[in-house]
C-alpha cells in the first residue's frame, strides 16, 4: 500500500471540498444583485392568463352555461344534450 494510503487520500479530498466551500462567498449569505432573468417567458405568462381571462368572460357571457359544464360520456357527445350530430340519438 503506497504511503499514507487511503486516509491521505481522504485528507486530501476534505481539504479541497473545504476550499471549495470558502471559494463561496456571498453578502450576508444572499445574492442582492438579482433580477429577472426570463422576460419572455413572463410575457408568455401573462398572455396565457390575460387569454383565459377572456374566454372565461366570453363562455360565461355568449355561452350556454349548463352546456359548458355538462360531462362527456364515452362517446363524446355530452350528457343530457341532444346531440345535432347524429339524429339516431
Amino acid at each position: 500500500m503506497p504511503e499514507g494510503g487511503e486516509d491521505a487520500h481522504k485528507d486530501k479530498y476534505a481539504a479541497d471540498k473545504e476550499a471549495a466551500m470558502n471559494d463561496f462567498s456571498a453578502p450576508d449569505g444572499m445574492n442582492r444583485d438579482r433580477g429577472c432573468t426570463d422576460i419572455p417567458c413572463a410575457l408568455v405568462f401573462i398572455a396565457f392568463l390575460g387569454s383565459m381571462i377572456y374566454l372565461t368572460w366570453m363562455g360565461y357571457s355568449k355561452g350556454e352555461m349548463p352546456k359548458l359544464l355538462a360531462p362527456i360520456n364515452g362517446d363524446f357527445t355530452l350528457c343530457g344534450w341532444k346531440n345535432m350530430t347524429d339524429p339516431e340519438k
